[in-house]
């Protein structure tokens, strides 16, 4: 298994896939090409993607984090910068709508800023959650339940008109299971381990340090109080690495890990009354890319709801964005959901 870049260190950055290449050499001939905008906008990056009328991926951009909730000028400038990029690089006028998942966009606080951004494109546009987009990319905006295991941890629930969203309350309030919390439970561990002896170092003690290059314990500190949550949950890997020479206490907090989850979700499946026949999707690198992880989650929600399904295929948020803009119901302007 490979694991998910998005749990290095974060920088600022924006790319071009090969993709918009080929587009613009459409644009260049003089073809029209109608398409969509996407934009899966999260605590660590922004992912904008161009899609024609039949789901094609035309061009991409990437740029930093998007949650609202971090920084609200930063992160919309970081969103109207990756969808600007689009629309030069393709035919702007052949683009009819934006769909938006901007991650703290549940909250009504910020509401008329992002209005009053978005309305420069003079375009129709569609903005819900981060969360709710990546569940329309699996379930087209039907009913089914999507658990997300990344920095952060949340489950969505849709039942027809019954929405529910679990979790997602950040690393403060809870979190548990994503790797963030894995990190945190990793680097408490190993301060239990050095208060109880500090004349030895364990192995998880010596993997802490050596990755985040420190020269002693009590430096984690600016680490976790200094850094961002992505540096933190950074550590993951080394955790898997850990995990995969034999390591108990990694092993242990892996389990843990999928018991919050598992948990999670079924809290979710019955909110949304959907015990009966319940679909669940999973995303994020540590239910998708922890193999251990994602087998005891799957184990556990089953021993709760035997009839239950698995979705396990990796797909792009952007992808909801797409599904979400051909249904007719959707309504052009800041949704909730």
């Amino acid at each position: 298994m490979s694991w998910d870049a998005s749990f290095q260190k974060p920088s600022v950055y924006l790319t071009t896939s090969n993709h918009g290449k080929i587009s613009s050499l459409l644009k260049n001939k003089g073809e029209k090409m109608e398409y969509m905008i996407a934009v899966d906008a999260g605590g660590t990056k922004t992912e904008s993607v161009a899609y024609s009328m039949d789901g094609q991926v035309l061009a991409e951009q990437k740029a930093a984090f998007g949650n609202i909730l971090i920084d609200p000028e930063l992160a919309l400038n970081h969103i109207c910068e990756s969808i600007e990029q689009l629309l030069l690089q393709l035919a702007p006028d052949d683009c009819n709508m934006l769909v938006l998942g901007i991650a703290g966009s549940d909250s009504k606080k910020h509401e008329s800023l992002i209005q009053q951004r978005l309305e420069k494109f003079k375009l129709p546009f569609l903005v819900t959650n981060d969360a709710y987009l990546a569940h329309a990319a699996y379930f087209k905006g039907e009913s089914g339940v999507l658990t997300i295991a990344g920095t952060g941890a949340v489950s969505i629930a849709v039942n027809a008109d019954k929405k529910a969203m679990l979790g997602g309350w950040g690393h403060l309030l809870g979190d548990e299971g994503s790797g963030y919390w894995l990190a945190i439970s990793a680097i408490k561990l190993a301060i239990l381990q050095f208060e109880r002896n500090a004349s030895s170092s364990s192995a998880l003690t010596e993997s802490i340090l050596d990755f985040y290059q420190l020269k002693n314990l009590s430096e984690v500190k600016n680490i976790v109080y200094g850094g961002s949550k992505a540096d933190v949950a950074s550590l993951v890997p080394t955790l898997v690495s850990l995990a995969n020479e034999g390591n108990k206490e990694v092993a242990t907090l892996f389990e843990a890990a999928a018991q919050e989850l598992s948990a999670l979700t079924a809290r979710a499946i019955e909110k949304a009354e959907l015990m009966d026949a319940p679909i669940v999707a999973i995303k994020g690198s540590i239910l998708t890319y922890i193999e251990s992880i994602q087998v005891a989650f799957i184990k556990n929600v089953r021993q709760v709801y035997p009839n239950v399904q698995f979705i396990t295929e990796d797909l792009s948020s952007t992808l909801g964005g797409f599904y979400l803009s051909q249904k007719e119901t959707s309504t052009p302007g800041i949704d909730m959901l």
